[in-house]
């Protein structure tokens, strides 16, 4: 039992008013939060009881045989939903959970945290929020659970970047680090002083979500929405430097040399780039003066086609802010390419691709490299992008992809970016009519 919850303003504004959770889709919603108490229709305070999802764990009135039957509150928890746990293990073991309205008790929230530091607010709700949906409603489809996570993620990224009234670097910093937490199974009081998280010279991906992917998404879906617009917006503020290729610089040229050997450049050749980076693909073909008409790079990131319109921009090298699955170009191309780019576009290429190839002339080729696999990942960072979209492709799947766009397989090969870096190389082209 639990009863309605006042905070310690003056006025009796409420709470708690029990807890609803969506367990499909992560999102928990306090009833009648904020709200004074006269604005809560009569009849609804008058109900002896109520049932609720959770109910707030500051004040709880609890039979000794459900502890007996469940345990207490997880330790790892340590603060925020440790609660909500409780009330779903408790659900599960055959016990309800019910708010009674007529009790009340008031509550000075978050009094302890907001001494030590109100950041830890935003880094313990985010972890053990994802913990919360994991380990009470854990999803054997691995794109729902991966959807769930993503919407857990970016509910309390909104939190942390426009509500919490911290600034906002420091927010973001708990934020992602409350999901490298999560993600690396750090759970009970956090090990160490958040400002030991590393900014720019962090190491690498924060946390990673390796993932089956056999199930398509439903587009018209909400979460999809958002996971896709997320991926994207990941990107348009990217700036152009190594920080797109694991902070190092990579040549273009094992990508290039794989065109040569197919005998896809002439003096000829209109080139279409797809993602053209910090203009790795580019400069290797000028380095190694070899032949071509024209070239357009298309970029989501108004900075990176900035800085490179300003490096390689002539009569005949030009660079334009775009959406690949939107863009719409009054002319053709004999030859589209793209590399380390196509893996991050969400949930497939195959919509961008199609899109592109409506610009490639007949028997045109399109070359582009992947990672291989069969699985999704989920990077985040505590800098920008902060979060990034990984797929990883298997060759029939890749088949299957071409053919509805449709694109005739020539060939798989390999392109060999660094000794550890080789990624599946995917020649295709566009049959004639």
């Amino acid at each position: 039992l639990g009863p309605l919850v006042f905070t310690s303003l003056p006025g009796r504004i409420i709470e708690s008013f029990g807890m609803e959770i969506n367990w499909k889709t992560g999102r928990c919603r306090h009833p009648h939060f904020g709200l004074p108490i006269e604005r809560i229709p009569p009849q609804t305070l008058s109900q002896p009881s109520i049932e609720a999802d959770a109910l707030s764990g500051c004040a709880l009135l609890v039979k000794r045989e459900v502890i007996e039957a469940i345990g207490g509150f997880h330790e790892d928890y340590f603060l925020y939903f440790e609660d909500s746990d409780l009330c779903r293990r408790a659900q599960k073991a055959g016990f309800r959970t019910v708010l009674v309205p007529r009790a009340t008790v008031m509550h000075k929230g978050s009094s302890t945290i907001t001494v030590i530091d109100p950041a830890l607010k935003i880094y313990y709700a985010t972890r053990n929020q994802l913990l919360l949906f994991s380990r009470n409603e854990p999803m054997k489809n691995p794109v729902s659970r991966t959807f769930r996570d993503f919407h857990i993620i970016n509910l309390n990224l909104a939190y942390a970047a426009l509500r919490s009234g911290l600034p906002k670097p420091r927010a973001l910093k708990m934020w992602a680090r409350g999901v490298k937490d999560y993600y690396q199974k750090q759970f009970g009081i956090i090990q160490e002083h958040p400002e030991s998280i590393e900014g720019s010279n962090h190491p690498g991906p924060e946390a990673l979500i390796r993932q089956g992917s056999n199930a398509s998404p439903d587009s018209s879906s909400t979460l999809y929405s958002m996971m896709k617009e997320k991926s994207l917006s990941s990107w348009r503020g990217v700036r152009a430097d190594t920080h797109l290729t694991w902070k190092r610089e990579i040549r273009g040229d094992g990508f290039i040399k794989k065109l040569l050997e197919h005998n896809m450049l002439t003096p000829d050749t209109s080139i279409l780039e797809l993602g053209p980076g910090y203009g790795r693909l580019l400069y290797s073909i000028l380095s190694l003066n070899l032949p071509f008409k024209d070239y357009l790079g298309i970029d989501i990131s108004r900075e990176i086609t900035n800085y490179l319109t300003e490096k390689f921009g002539t009569q005949n090298i030009s660079f334009i802010q775009e959406d690949f699955e939107t863009v719409s170009l009054s002319t053709q191309f004999d030859l589209v390419i793209s590399s380390l780019t196509l893996k991050h576009v969400f949930p497939t290429f195959e919509n961008s691709l199609r899109n592109i190839t409506r610009h490639l002339r007949p028997d045109g080729y399109c070359c582009f490299d992947l990672k291989e696999g069969d699985r999704m990942e989920l990077i985040f960072h505590t800098e920008w992008p902060f979060m990034e979209f990984h797929k990883h492709y298997e060759k029939p799947e890749v088949e299957e992809i071409l053919s509805r766009i449709p694109l005739e397989l020539v060939s798989f090969d390999e392109v060999i970016h660094a000794p550890e870096i080789i990624r599946l190389l995917v020649i295709a082209r566009k049959p004639a009519p």
